[in-house]
């Protein structure tokens, strides 16, 4: 008997015994069971490897706000805003430390850089103390925070180099806990010894924003949603006049929102470009909250001051007056610039409106104006009790004046303050000093960076 005759003979033999069904389900079982653990192994490891990610991009988010404050800190002048400045850096340094203490990599590799976190908290936690029992910051003492901003500036800089490798792949966290010492411990502290300071932390937000003062939206009720409810064929009628009668095909869709902080009607509308467009429409009054679609423009045919111009005829068509563009991002060809409310020659950032602009023929694809909503009220703006050559005594000697002007800025307590805004440059950085104009004492520093892709502050 061949080796087949007898596979074919045990195959028969369990047939008769009907074990062939048994062996085959056993074997399938073995299978399934297999993938399940492969799974489950896979899932494991993926939840492992996205706890590390978070804590990574956070970590990094952190240092890269102690790098902005650190250099704030440089040319603050007001020793109540400095204080303010040295407590945040405490509490970043602190959440800093404890993001990277969960990474993977030994604790020898990260040594210099867990250090440079501590001393960094330490020592801004000292001058907090310092300034708050009224006593000057030493030149010894700004020389430590130079040396504190130069080291913040170059972990920065390798952080940005790994998030970079992370993100596209070219590295996982079992390689990167062999590659630590690369990025990690070459950070070395040549700022003299600092006391220790025990202290609590706590979680603080971040510094980002697209535009000045651009994140102050409250859960306090919108001030600019007035007029009477409105129902959803009125509401679709308005959104095909803010888009504009010759661009809309047809309105395909609408739908009531309830959970938003505005209640809307939230409507699809088909262009006669093919494209579709998202308005939302609030139900009280009928104002636009957002627009929104997307265009694809491979030319750039516009300056950006052109963008600019057809963003402000834009908002004048629609009814909204006294706005003067801010800062603007170029991206992909299309300009979403920001535009502050104008009274009296004060700029009000809390009256924020954001305008997209595609720069081939300079047609509006998105309209945000959720800050202006929320915060706009015609102003009883006060007369200031400083003068702005009195204010301009509080500014850091170093810094080069280029312009200046007068601005309400919104407050982390939900007020606004009526300020001197002062821009100049300090070693070719450019900046923004708000000073009180009641006070005289500083009320906030923003960092003007001009990108490839447009105008940022931090």
């Amino acid at each position: 008997m061949n080796i087949t005759d007898k596979l074919k003979d045990w195959r028969n033999r369990l047939r008769d015994r009907h074990m062939f069904t048994i062996v085959i389900t056993s074997f399938l079982v073995i299978i399934a069971l297999t993938a399940y653990i492969f799974k489950i192994r896979n899932d494991n490891k993926q939840a492992l490897e996205n706890r590390y990610n978070q804590a990574f991009f956070e970590m990094a988010s952190y240092i890269e706000n102690i790098d902005t404050l650190l250099e704030k800190s440089l040319i603050s002048k007001d020793p109540v805003h400095g204080a303010k400045t040295m407590s945040e850096i405490w509490r970043q340094s602190n959440l800093a430390k404890t993001n990277l203490s969960q990474l993977p990599i030994e604790q020898n590799l990260i040594a210099q850089t867990s250090k440079f976190l501590s001393q960094t908290s330490d020592f801004s936690y000292l001058l907090t103390q310092q300034t708050i029992e009224q006593k000057p910051i030493t030149d010894e003492q700004m020389g430590q925070i130079q040396s504190l901003t130069d080291y913040a500036d170059k972990l920065q800089q390798s952080i940005v180099e790994l998030s970079a490798d992370l993100n596209q792949g070219r590295l996982k966290w079992n390689e990167l806990s062999n590659k630590g010492s690369q990025v990690f411990g070459q950070m070395k502290s040549s700022t003299s010894a600092f006391d220790n300071i025990s202290a609590d932390f706590q979680d603080y937000p971040g510094l980002i924003y697209d535009g000045p003062f651009s994140d102050h939206i409250t859960d306090l009720q919108p001030k600019a949603i007035t007029g009477a409810e409105i129902d959803a064929e009125k509401a679709k009628q308005i959104a095909t006049d803010f888009i504009g009668k010759d661009r809309v095909q047809e309105i395909t869709g609408v739908s009531e929102s309830f959970n938003s902080k505005i209640p809307c009607f939230s409507i699809t509308a088909t262009l006669t470009t093919g494209e579709t467009a998202n308005i939302d429409i609030s139900k009280v009054g009928g104002h636009t909250i957002w627009m929104l679609y997307n265009k694809d423009v491979a030319d750039k045919k516009l300056s950006i001051e052109d963008a600019q111009n057809k963003a402000r005829e834009f908002l004048t068509s629609r009814g909204i007056k006294n706005m003067e563009h801010t800062y603007y991002m170029d991206e992909n060809n299309i300009a979403t610039i920001n535009f502050a409310y104008i009274q009296d020659n004060v700029t009000v950032y809390s009256d924020l409106i954001k305008i997209s602009v595609a720069m081939d023929t300079g047609e509006i694809t998105g309209f945000e104006s959720a800050g202006y909503l929320f915060s706009h009220e015609v102003r009883d703006i006060p007369t200031p009790k400083v003068s702005q050559a009195e204010a301009m005594k509080h500014l850091n000697t170093s810094l080069n004046l280029k312009s200046s002007g007068m601005a309400i800025i919104p407050k982390d307590n939900k007020t606004e303050v009526l300020t001197y805004e002062f821009k100049g440059t300090v070693d070719e950085r450019e900046f923004i000093v708000y000073i009180n104009a009641e006070t005289g004492r500083e009320e906030d520093i923003l960092i003007i960076l001009n990108t490839p892709n447009g105008i940022l502050t931090i």
